[in-house]
């Protein structure tokens, strides 16, 4: 009997350390954490988190060096997102970096991006408030292509609609280009201007070497100016 009692218990405990071990296993891999080296806390507002939870992962230079511990509703335009970063990290960010919400991939997790502060502001403070920017909501992204596209066809109609009365020769480009007679008529006055031009050069031509003209075709000289004082 006292036998059954101690295998009943062993079994129980055996259970239960095994059910702990699996709880903090799952809690360690959906929430992770730099357990084993030393942090400090930063918080930054956001008017929109899109999507980040707490666990997601903060990267700085593409690299993870922290976690986003707490999101807490502030006020109904504001939204306080609290995370921890690595002391390595220190040297690094500094008091004018900002924090971004970002995805790691196109359709990956949403994290939390710290960029490069200028070189010659001063590192970071524990606790302090990093300025947020702004994110892009893939839905306005998707509105801004709609719009876009909606455009595109519009003029593209429009620019049928043109090309089809060109076609037909409506309007004023569309009679020069599909009239034929005028195409003629302006060709004909350009040989017209042409031959007209030709006439005019033999005619300057035939005066210069008539007998009683060609004096006036003669260049006169130049006549120098006496720059010398008279007196």
């Amino acid at each position: 009997m006292e036998k059954a009692f101690y295998t009943k218990t062993k079994l129980i405990l055996f259970v239960s350390a095994a059910l702990l071990l699996l709880a903090a296993a799952v809690y360690l891999i959906g929430k992770p954490k730099f357990l084993f080296e030393s942090t400090y806390p930063l918080h930054a507002y956001f008017t929109t988190v899109n999507g980040l939870q707490v666990g997601n992962n903060v990267q700085f230079a593409g690299i993870t060096v922290g976690a986003v511990t707490a999101i807490q509703l502030e006020s109904d335009s504001s939204v306080k997102v609290d995370f921890e970063l690595s002391n390595t990290t220190r040297p690094f960010v500094k008091s004018d970096s900002k924090a971004a919400i970002g995805s790691e991939g196109l359709m990956g997790n949403k994290t939390l991006n710290i960029t490069y502060g200028s070189s010659h502001a001063q590192t970071i403070n524990a606790d302090a408030t990093l300025e947020a920017i702004v994110p892009v909501l893939l839905d306005d992204v998707i509105l801004k292509l709609k719009i876009t596209a909606d455009n595109c066809v519009s003029i593209s109609e429009e620019l049928q609609g043109l090309l089809s009365q060109i076609r037909s020769g409506k309007g004023t480009i569309g009679k020069l280009l599909n009239d034929t007679s005028f195409a003629e008529s302006l060709h004909s006055t350009l040989i017209d201007l042409k031959s007209s031009s030709h006439d005019l050069k033999s005619t300057i031509d035939y005066t210069k070497q008539h007998p009683l003209l060609k004096g006036l075709f003669k260049q006169q000289p130049a006549v120098k100016r006496d720059t010398t004082n008279t007196k």
